[in-house]
C-alpha cells in the first residue's frame, strides 16, 4: 500500500464525518452537543462528553439511535488520534446499537461507509469489501450525497487495492459532481487532497504546490481542523523537498503549533485509558456475576454449558492452529528469500551496497521523513528491497525498521541536547521531527536504544550536577 494512502484516508474519513452533521438523527440535546463540539474541532471534549453520555445511558435508556450516533463520534475521535482499532470497534458498536426494527438508514450508511474507508486504511481487503457492499446496500442512488460517498468508496478501494489510475480518474470527476449536485462545497477538500498527494509523489512539484495551496485555503475557510493540520504538514514536506530550510523550519513550527492547539494528545490518552479501564472492570464484574449464576443452575444447564465451552475451545483451537500454520508458511518463505538474498549478496557486491547504505544514512536526512521506506532507501542506493533488507539483517543484525529507528533516536538525542535550536519544541514534537509517527513509538524506540525515556535524557543532558535523576512522565 502506498505510503501516502494513510494520510489521504485519514483526511477523507475525518472530513466525511464532519461534513454532514447528522442533525436529523440526533434526538437529544446531549447528543447534539457531542456532535457540535466535535464539529468545532474540540475532539477531546467531544469524547469526554460521549463517555459521560454512555455512563448515563446505563441507568436511563436513551432515545432510539442516539447511542449509535454517540458511538459514531467516538469512532471519529479515535481515528483523529490514529487509534484505528478503537475507531473500528466504536463504529461496529454503533451498528450494533442501531434499532433492529428498521429506519435509521442514513446512520447505518454512514457507519458502514466509515468502516469501509477505515478498513482500506488498515489494509484489510476482505473486511473492506464486506463493508463497501453493506454501505452500497443501504444507500439511495437518488440522493446525491450518498452517490458521492459511493464514488469515494470506489476511489479509495482502487487506490489501496486496485488501480491508482482508476482512483485518480474518479477523484478528478468529483468536483464537477459536487457542483452539479449542489453539495456542500467543503466536499471539494477530498479531491484537492488527492490531487496534491498524487503530484507530491510523482511530480511536478509546481503542480503539487498549486493543489496544496487550494487545499489549505479551503480547509482554513471552512475551519476543518484535521485538514488544516494535514495541509500544514504538506507545506512542511514541500519546502523540505525544494531545499528551502528556512521556510521548512517555519512550516514545521506552524505545523506543530497548529497540531498541538487542535489535538491534545496527553488529555486524550488519559481520558481514553481511564474509560477503557472502567470498561474492562465492568466486563470483569459481568464475568463474576455470570459465574455466580452458573453456580446456581441445574446439572442439565451445567452439562449444556460444558458442551458449549468445549465447542468454543475447539473452534478457537482450530483457528489458532490455522493461523499458526499460515505464520509458519510465511516464516518459511521469508527464510527462503533471505537465503537467496545472502547467496547473491556476497563479496564485493555486499561491501559496495553496505557502503552506499551508510553513505545515505550519514550524509542525507531523507530518513527523517516518517514515510521513508525500504523501497525509498533501495532506490537511493540503486538496489532492490530484498537485497537491502538482507544486507541490513546480515551486517547489522536487525530489521530495516530497527535500523532506521536507531538513526532517528540518535538524531533525537542531538536535538534534545541542543536547547538553543530545538529547546522550543515539545518532546512529542522532537519525536515527530525525526520521523516517528506516534508518541508511543518514539518513547519505545528511544528507551530501547538509550535505556532512558526522552524526558529523562533531556533532563540529564541539560544538567551540570551529578545527582540522581527521577524518571518523569514523557507526555
Amino acid at each position: 500500500m502506498s505510503t501516502a494512502i494513510p494520510r489521504l484516508l485519514s483526511a477523507i474519513l475525518l472530513f466525511i464525518a464532519a461534513a454532514v452533521p447528522l442533525r436529523t438523527l440526533c434526538a437529544t440535546a446531549e447528543v447534539d452537543s457531542i456532535r457540535d463540539t466535535y464539529l468545532r474541532g474540540d475532539y477531546v471534549s467531544s469524547m469526554q462528553m460521549a463517555f459521560r453520555y454512555l455512563e448515563a445511558a446505563k441507568h436511563t435508556p436513551p432515545p432510539p439511535g442516539d447511542l449509535a450516533v454517540c458511538y459514531l463520534y467516538l469512532g471519529n475521535v479515535n481515528h483523529a488520534f490514529k487509534n484505528y482499532a478503537g475507531a473500528i470497534r466504536y463504529y461496529e458498536d454503533g451498528l450494533a446499537a442501531c434499532p433492529a426494527d428498521g429506519g435509521f438508514t442514513d446512520l447505518k450508511s454512514r457507519l458502514y461507509h466509515n468502516l469501509s474507508l477505515l478498513t482500506c486504511l488498515v489494509g484489510d481487503r476482505q473486511l473492506a469489501e464486506r463493508y463497501i457492499a453493506a454501505a452500497d446496500s443501504v444507500s439511495d442512488p437518488g440522493v446525491p450525497r450518498q452517490t458521492y460517498n459511493r464514488l469515494l468508496r470506489q476511489a479509495v478501494f482502487q487506490k489501496t487495492f486496485g488501480s491508482r489510475e482508476k482512483s485518480v480518474e474518479i477523484m478528478r470527476g468529483l468536483p464537477a459532481f459536487i457542483r452539479t449536485g449542489n453539495l456542500d462545497g467543503r466536499l471539494a477538500l477530498t479531491p484537492l487532497s488527492e490531487m496534491f498527494e498524487m503530484y507530491e509523489e510523482i511530480g511536478p512539484e509546481d503542480s503539487a504546490f498549486v493543489y496544496l495551496q487550494r487545499y489549505a485555503s479551503l480547509a482554513s475557510e471552512h475551519n476543518v481542523a484535521n485538514m488544516m493540520v494535514d495541509a500544514a504538514g504538506g507545506y512542511m514536506r514541500h519546502y523540505a523537498r525544494t531545499g528551502d530550510m528556512g521556510k521548512t523550519r517555519q512550516a514545521q513550527e506552524k505545523y506543530f503549533a497548529l497540531r498541538d492547539s487542535l489535538l491534545n494528545t496527553e488529555v486524550y490518552l488519559a481520558a481514553n485509558t481511564s474509560h477503557e479501564a472502567r470498561r474492562e472492570a465492568e466486563d470483569g464484574d459481568k464475568i463474576k456475576s455470570l459465574e455466580i449464576r452458573i453456580d446456581k443452575v441445574t446439572a442439565t444447564a451445567w452439562l449444556l454449558g460444558s458442551v458449549l465451552l468445549i465447542l468454543i475451545a475447539a473452534l478457537v483451537f482450530f483457528k489458532q492452529r490455522k493461523r499458526l500454520g499460515e505464520a509458519y508458511r510465511a516464516l518459511y518463505s521469508r527464510n527462503r528469500e533471505l537465503m537467496t538474498s545472502r547467496e547473491r549478496l556476497s563479496g564485493n557486491v555486499s561491501a559496495d551496497l553496505e557502503k552506499k547504505i551508510l553513505d545515505v544514512m550519514e550524509n542525507c536526512e531523507d530518513w527523517l521523513d516518517p514515510d521513508f521506506s525500504i523501497s525509498a532507501l533501495s532506490s537511493m542506493v540503486n538496489s532492490n528491497s530484498r537485497y537491502v533488507s538482507a544486507l541490513i539483517n546480515d551486517r547489522f543484525g536487525k530489521n530495516f525498521r530497527a535500523f532506521i529507528n536507531e538513526y532517528r533516536v540518535r538524531e533525537a538525542q542531538r536535538r534534545l541536547e541542543n536547547k538553543e535550536e530545538y529547546g522550543h519544541l515539545t518532546l512529542q514534537a522532537v519525536g515527530e521531527s525525526v520521523g516517528f509517527k506516534s508518541v508511543s513509538n518514539f518513547i519505545a524506540a528511544f528507551k530501547k536504544t538509550t535505556g532512558l525515556t526522552p524526558s529523562t535524557y533531556q533532563k540529564i543532558a541539560r544538567s551540570n550536577e551529578n545527582t540522581d535523576y527521577q524518571e518523569v512522565k514523557d507526555f
